[in-house]
């Protein structure tokens, strides 16, 4: 019995996994060269998350999440729980658990909203500060790291290119999560919708979709 190799991070045992799909389904009108290119996408979101998690979070006791949500919190200031479900990509029950989590340790305050006692607000606490400024720059240097494996100007194509498939999957969601562009769902989940994607197509903000405004916000 051979092993698995698509969970491999060697571009060899990649590339024999490619072949080894290739020559099952070779005879079926699959597009392969679009395989490739989006399953290596996965595969190396998948592999570098688990490098930060293993290299720099574990030490912090911080999941991908909550790094996420720290880092919305640090860089936009107070947000509506809200608006950073949508900007980290994450559920309202994750969120949830996540933020408990956080305010217990003391790095993550909550208040209520000012205009709407329904409305929750969170921001760093200065605790929450501390960390996140001690952390990022360890990150930074895991991000370094990674992309040191190309060239300064191959970093700056693949961020565009990435940046190019993001958008296409946006235009195809359209607004709100609609087909904006006449597409219809495909699969077992047909016509039951699906939320928006949280892939940042319009700048340079690295794991989140930056809000349109900072801090609080209303409806």
């Amino acid at each position: 019995m051979t092993t698995r190799r698509l969970g491999s991070a060697q571009a060899a045992e990649l590339s024999r996994a490619e072949r080894d799909i290739r020559a099952r389904l070779g005879d079926r009108s699959f597009d392969f060269r679009a395989m490739a290119a989006i399953s290596n996408i996965y595969r190396a979101a998948t592999t570098v998350r688990n490098h930060m998690e293993q290299r720099v979070l574990a030490s912090y006791d911080l999941s991908w999440s909550a790094f996420t949500v720290m880092w919305v919190l640090w860089i936009w200031g107070e947000q509506e729980t809200r608006h950073v479900a949508a900007e980290t990509g994450t559920t309202k029950g994750t969120l949830t658990g996540v933020l408990k989590t956080l305010v217990a340790r003391g790095l993550v305050l909550r208040s209520v909203h000012p205009d709407d006692g329904r409305r929750v607000l969170v921001r760093l606490a200065p605790r929450g500060v501390a960390v996140i400024e001690e952390v990022f720059p360890l990150f930074n240097g895991e991000e370094t790291f990674a992309a040191s494996a190309l060239a300064p100007a191959e970093q700056e194509q693949l961020a565009q290119l990435l940046r190019r498939i993001g958008a296409r999957i946006e235009a195809a969601g359209g607004p709100a999560g609609g087909q904006g562009d006449g597409r219809q769902p495909v699969g077992r989940r047909a016509g039951r919708g699906s939320p928006p994607g949280s892939v940042d197509t319009r700048s340079d903000a690295p794991y989140v979709r930056p809000p349109t405004t900072a801090g609080p916000r209303a409806s």
